[in-house]
């Protein structure tokens, strides 16, 4: 079953073996899939800006008003509201992972209508639910100023932006490293 789109979550594995959740070498790919993914998330944000060249003059503007040296330190991130926009954006736009890893239904349930029985396997798609035009005004389109003086977060509490996933099930390792890079706008 695929979920995409709503504001729901679902159980996740319990290392039973069906490849939901299990830990036998989570160290190795956490490591190596989080590399791939930071790589793929700059080259998107970087093609987006190439594509939109007043997009990229606003972020540059803000940079060159905000940093007063050279190098950018953790304590000046907070400054950067445009650009930390333009990352959310690319993370809606082009999830790295466009579908998350299998769940399993710790019990049965209903999600938007469709009956999920226990112990149904779950896959949720990031992609769908990033370019629902019920929840996107204008879904297709690169629009930063979308996040701007919005709370929504990568913590995965707003089921509508989850690019690492939502609830217990989500990527928890990442959301330290992207809330010191990405403020709230």
């Amino acid at each position: 079953m695929m979920v995409g789109g709503g504001k729901t979550a679902v159980g996740s594995g319990d290392g039973d073996g069906d490849g939901c959740g299990d830990g036998n070498g989570a160290s190795l790919e956490l490591f190596t899939t989080g590399t791939k993914t930071v790589v793929t998330a700059i080259e998107w944000a970087m093609a987006e800006f190439l594509k939109n060249k007043e997009i990229m003059s606003k972020v540059r503007e803000e940079l060159s008003r905000e940093l007063n040296a050279n190098s950018i330190m953790k304590s000046d991130l907070s400054k950067f509201t445009y650009f930390n926009a333009c990352i959310k954006e690319t993370l809606r736009l082009h999830p790295v992972v466009p579908v998350l890893i299998p769940r399993r239904a710790l019990e049965a349930c209903e999600v938007m209508n469709y009956k999920i029985p226990e112990n149904a396997q779950v896959w949720v798609n990031v992609w769908a639910i990033s370019h629902d035009p019920k929840v996107w005004e204008d879904p297709y389109t690169f629009k930063p100023e979308r996040f701007l003086g919005s709370n929504i977060d990568f913590t995965g509490h707003d089921f509508e932006f989850i690019p690492f996933g939502g609830g217990a099930g989500g990527c928890a390792p990442v959301y330290p490293v992207v809330l010191r890079v990405c403020k709230p706008c």
